[in-house]
């Protein structure tokens, strides 16, 4: 694995390989970062920020293009992530920097993938769309990192996911998730489609008691 020093800017949301991610920069310290990156064409890293601390996990980021640039020197960036990283040390401040950074060893995900899993992963976000009158389009080839956002999951549970190396068992773990929470949430708006019937005139058919 190969362990680089990297410029770094904490955001509290997860970024997934390959995932596009606009960004308006407004603080100095992360304007001098976007200008550098742009400058010498190098990466950064987006550590993921939870429970008031920059965690250990995160994803490398290549910068797309400066989009706008206001007369404050505000910025309208467009970036993409690249591959997940473990920061092994983190500097609030890089050194001779204004922005954080720190030693990030950057992950081999082993993509090989689990056909059984994908099948049964398709047919529940069908059923979860569905009920929730989504129009969202699986494509065959999707992998896990793709879905990841559309599913329900809560930013501590894409940090989990981020930290998995394995497709199979990113696969496995969404899986799991989509089983649990379908059947509620096709409860739920059966229940709701009941309650938005009150007030309504029905026509119901007369008892021949």
């Amino acid at each position: 694995m190969d362990a680089n020093f990297i410029p770094l800017f904490p955001l509290n949301l997860v970024v997934f390989p390959n995932e596009k991610l606009n960004l308006h920069v407004f603080e100095p310290r992360y304007k001098q970062l976007v200008q550098e990156c742009d400058q010498q064409k190098t990466t950064f890293g987006i550590p993921v920020y939870l429970d008031g601390k920059v965690k250990e996990y995160g994803t490398e980021m290549r910068l797309i293009a400066i989009e706008r640039i206001y007369p404050n020197g505000e910025m309208d960036v467009s970036t993409k992530g690249i591959r997940p990283f473990q920061l092994k040390s983190f500097k609030k401040q890089a050194t001779g920097k204004l922005y954080p950074g720190g030693v990030a060893i950057f992950q081999e995900n082993e993509f090989a993938t689990d056909i059984a899993s994908k099948i049964q992963i398709r047919e529940q976000l069908i059923l979860l769309y569905e009920a929730l009158k989504v129009k969202q389009t699986i494509h065959d080839d999707f992998n896990s990192f793709e879905i990841a956002h559309n599913i329900g999951f809560s930013t501590e549970q894409e940090y989990e996911l981020l930290k998995i190396n394995k497709e199979s068992e990113r696969l496995f773990k969404i899986l799991e998730h989509l089983k649990e929470i379908v059947p509620v949430v096709i409860r739920t708006e059966k229940i709701k489609e009941k309650v938005q019937m009150n007030g309504h005139f029905k026509n119901l058919n007369i008892l021949d008691l």
